[in-house]
């Protein structure tokens, strides 16, 4: 069990020290924030898309006994995405606040953190699990967010509101870069068999995201937000990173799932909310200062929590 906290803690901190050096350029005047919005522009129009194009071309194309647990995630997110509308969107009255509050819960740093920590609990079974699952959910956590946030984003409903949402989609960066790598994916075509000078370019561009995503956060994260927003994180830590993954779990067993299955489940729902999701926020009319101590708080917590749920399942003989 040591293990699986010590590798969750290798996989968070850095997360945290990037974020703090953002905080320290920040505080330097080695960055402003006319450099943060470009940066933010930057990982949101080029390279978050380039991102999401080659972890979808990185999913497995074997679905063979696999494909009972994609139907269940994808139903759960879906399930869960309109649960969260139901509660969330009449009880908040800041519509902004409550866009990414939904998006803070619905949506996991899965891409990046949970694939790498599910081969660790699970062996190679699971992550073969855990990469063709992934093809399917981030698509779907991407335009579930863009939706909700755009909505949130108006004052008020109407045809013309429901076009200038449409549209808003069909412009989306990520929207556009899934579009562009599903008839590759359904194809066959993966990602190691597109040309190499292509594929080096991508992986370049996408490997900025995350890095300096963090910078951004990091820069404009202060405790004082921490305070100000301190209902709504503590609201979302505990449904992200306790009653979500609990929930899941719970309705998985209850299906049969149990082993390598179980595990892409309690990680899948289990991990922190997605570093990406605060250059959603910032572009698609979200609240950017709650989002990006979403990030950072369930970033911290979700260590403990995914120990926690490890022992527990590995004392009940689940995983």
């Amino acid at each position: 069990m040591a293990s699986a906290f010590i590798f969750a803690f290798d996989a968070i901190v850095p997360l945290i020290i990037i974020a703090c050096v953002g905080k320290i350029l920040y505080r330097l005047n080695v960055i402003d924030d006319r450099f943060i919005d470009a940066a933010d522009r930057l990982v949101f129009c080029v390279c978050l898309p380039c991102l999401l194009f080659s972890q979808i071309l990185s999913g497995s194309a074997d679905l063979s006994g696999g494909l009972p647990l994609i139907l269940f995630c994808v139903s759960a997110v879906l399930i869960l995405f309109a649960v969260l509308c139901a509660a969330v969107l009449p009880s908040v009255k800041d519509r902004r606040v409550a866009g990414v509050v939904i998006q803070g819960i619905f949506r996991s740093n899965f891409a990046i953190f949970g694939i790498a920590f599910t081969v660790s609990l699970g062996g190679n079974t699971a992550g073969a699990y855990a990469s063709a699952a992934a093809a399917f959910i981030i698509p779907i956590y991407n335009i579930l967010a863009v939706v909700i946030l755009n909505y949130c984003g108006e004052r008020s409903f109407s045809l013309q509101t429901l076009k200038k949402i449409g549209l808003n989609i069909i412009k989306n960066p990520l929207i556009i870069s899934i579009f562009l790598a599903l008839p590759f994916f359904f194809a066959g075509v993966r990602y190691g068999a597109l040309p190499a000078f292509f594929t080096a370019a991508v992986s370049d561009v996408s490997a900025l995201a995350l890095p300096v995503a963090l910078i951004s956060i990091g820069a404009k994260v202060t405790f004082t937000d921490f305070f100000r927003y301190k209902y709504a994180l503590a609201a979302v830590n505990f449904a992200k990173l306790i009653a979500v993954p609990l929930a899941a779990v719970t309705a998985a067993r209850l299906l049969g799932f149990d082993g390598p299955r179980l595990v892409v489940v309690m990680v899948l729902f289990g991990t922190s909310t997605a570093v990406s999701s605060y250059i959603m926020a910032k572009n698609q009319s979200g609240d950017p200062i709650l989002a990006g101590q979403i990030v950072m708080t369930t970033t911290v917590f979700s260590a403990p929590t995914l120990f926690l749920f490890t022992f527990v399942l590995k004392y009940l003989g689940w995983i």
